[in-house]
């Protein structure tokens, strides 16, 4: 771990962690961080789809060398269980018992279907917390639309905001509703914990994806409501900077981000371009992207962003991983932490999202692999025997 000045916040916390793919287990994460056991299970029978998404290490497409599973999972006790089998049930039936916390993000009902669902728990555990994160929330008509942010986005507009004028649903890239879930799962358990510690009460949590999603376009609603207007796709464009967006730039998919708030930031990037015509047509927005795209074309992205950042505009280079590694700003933050792998030797996860002024997260040692723990957890957290442990791996639970 990091050097501490005292006693970690979630030293003591127990959490049994069925979260997958990342609207969840970067939640979990964060307590981890600081000093909760968490015990992540997942299953080579039903991989997790993080596991097969990009970056790898060295690009080389292999499910224990996606750097972004490794980064929600770092400082986790991982374990390999076949919930789907009896046996599987009862031992994560025991880690309900055992836990103070349960997270999963499977589609609704499906706890329930496996004989593991909130009335079970309750009943096993009463002062457990169950956080149930998914696309739509557990109950309504719209409950069994299930699947990754993307759809969420989809349904709660954003696809379309993010299209160029116009044009067909394009964008966020990604699953854009994770990210956000992500931070009020992160919310949602802590504001649950601290109940917990004042009364010794448990509750179930239903988070919505698609419903934290919406408070980000809540600008958009106000202005319908007030206004009249509806909010349409305008690309990269932003209703008050102008010009605003991402631009190619000399090289093969550079490109440099660059947002004009005020006369103050156009003047200064008409006079960089040595443009200062311009200056009086700012709000002649066809010929101002025209000019502005034609002058990035020519340059490469970081002289932009150290030529415009110098006069106090804001401007960065679009980075790839590479980039992102690289940077300056990241390196200082310490925010690549290099830890043992188990095929790799050694591989980079991300740091901690959270830095207290008083507390170190924990650096994580080593890597996640399938089954990494499962000797330590079913050993020393549930007391199992080796003869059932071993028992369990014959049968193909620990899997």
């Amino acid at each position: 771990g990091g050097d501490h000045h005292g006693k970690l916040p979630f030293e003591g916390l127990k959490v049994l962690d069925l979260f997958w793919v990342l609207a969840g287990p970067g939640a979990t994460r964060v307590l981890a961080d600081y000093g909760a056991t968490v015990v992540h299970v997942e299953s080579s029978k039903h991989i997790d789809t993080l596991r097969v998404i990009t970056p790898y290490q060295f690009a080389n497409p292999h499910p224990e060398g996606a750097g972004g599973f490794q980064s929600a999972n770092a400082n986790k006790l991982g374990v390999a269980i076949d919930m789907h089998t009896p046996e599987g049930r009862e031992t994560i039936l025991d880690l309900v018992r055992w836990a103070d916390v349960i997270t999963d993000s499977f589609g609704p009902g499906v706890l329930d279907k496996l004989g593991l669902g909130w009335e079970t728990i309750h009943e096993l555990n009463p002062r457990a917390i169950l956080l149930e994160s998914c696309l739509m929330g557990q109950t309504g008509p719209w409950r069994s639309f299930t699947g990754f942010g993307n759809l969420a986005a989809s349904v709660t507009g954003y696809m379309t905001l993010a299209a160029e004028p116009g044009g067909v649903p394009s964008g966020p890239w990604a699953a854009y509703t994770d990210f956000i879930a992500v931070r009020y799962n992160a919310l949602a358990l802590l504001g649950a914990i601290d109940e917990q510690r004042r009364s010794g009460r448990g509750q179930r949590i239903d988070q919505s994806q698609a419903e934290s999603a919406l408070h980000f376009a809540a600008p958009g609603y106000l202005d319908f409501s007030v206004n009249g207007r509806v909010l349409r796709g305008n690309a990269n464009e932003d209703e008050n900077y102008f010009p605003h967006g991402v631009f190619a730039c000399a090289g093969k998919d550079r490109w440099v981000a660059i947002a004009v708030r005020d006369d103050r930031d156009w003047r200064e990037l008409c006079a960089e371009m040595l443009r200062a015509d311009l200056i009086p047509r700012r709000g002649e927005r066809g010929l101002v992207t025209s000019a502005v795209v034609a002058w990035c074309a020519e340059r490469e992205p970081g002289a932009i962003e150290g030529a415009l950042q110098a006069r106090g505009v804001p401007a960065h280079e679009a980075l790839d991983t590479a980039g992102l590694y690289a940077c300056p700003q990241m390196q200082h933050r310490d925010h690549w932490i290099e830890c043992e792998h188990s095929i790799y030797q050694t591989t980079f996860v991300e740091s901690g999202r959270i830095k207290l002024s008083e507390l170190e997260p924990l650096r994580p040692k080593s890597a996640i692999h399938f089954g990494r723990d499962n000797e330590f957890v079913l050993k020393e957290v549930l007391g199992y025997s080796a003869e059932k442990i071993a028992a369990l791996a014959a049968k193909g639970v620990l899997t």
